[in-house]
């Protein structure tokens, strides 16, 4: 059996383990998280620190021998909690998951210039990513673009993989809303034969 690593979250306050963290290094952005802990009151506080409007509250902290730190931005008023108690395990402890808000409908994170994708394993990112890109530009974007869309994007640099550890997510990207750039990975696409 696999040996599970263990990450820490922390603010000023408060420490709390984490089963996985996913985080966009580019933009310094804590993007989905799960929190098991005794303490509520203590992920609550991480909670609020991740929803203000103030910057670099959060901490991760990660390493098999040692331990790495990041400081991140929070989510800037907004965010998913999920939380639920573990009595049925009779176990007296909180699980909460985190995630963005730009993890959500990207026609609704305006104040983002991008959105998160995020796939378990037992999840395809690809149908995910072209559905979220259609939402997200004025381009019209078809089901079936979705390779060529990914690859394109990793190209230019509007694709990018975000950093993942432990079990939660399989794979993530950040994807910028660049309006013009995925226009002309469009065309380009067009007069090349790729997309029809």
């Amino acid at each position: 059996m696999e040996e599970l690593q263990a990450y820490r979250i922390s603010n000023k306050q408060v420490s709390e383990f984490a089963l996985y963290v996913v985080w966009d290094e580019e933009n310094e952005q804590l993007v989905a998280a799960n929190i098991v802990s005794t303490n509520k009151q203590g992920v609550e506080s991480l909670w609020a620190s991740y929803t203000t409007n103030s910057k670099r509250n959060i901490s991760v902290k990660y390493g098999e021998y040692y331990w790495e730190a990041v400081t991140l931005d929070n989510a800037k008023k907004g965010g998913v909690k999920l939380a639920r108690t573990m009595n049925e395990l009779n176990v007296r402890a909180y699980t909460f998951n985190f995630e963005h808000p730009a993890c959500g409908d990207p026609r609704k994170g305006e104040k983002w210039e991008y959105f998160y994708v995020l796939a378990t394993e037992q999840e395809n990112m690809l149908p995910m990513f072209i559905q979220r890109l259609d939402m997200a530009i004025v381009w019209p974007v078809l089901p079936e673009w979705g390779e060529y869309m990914y690859a394109a994007g990793i190209d230019q640099g509007l694709v990018k993989p975000l950093s993942m550890r432990g079990p939660g997510y399989a794979n993530g990207v950040c994807v910028t809303k660049n309006t013009a750039a995925w226009q002309a990975i469009i065309e380009a696409g067009m007069v090349g034969g790729h997309l029809k």
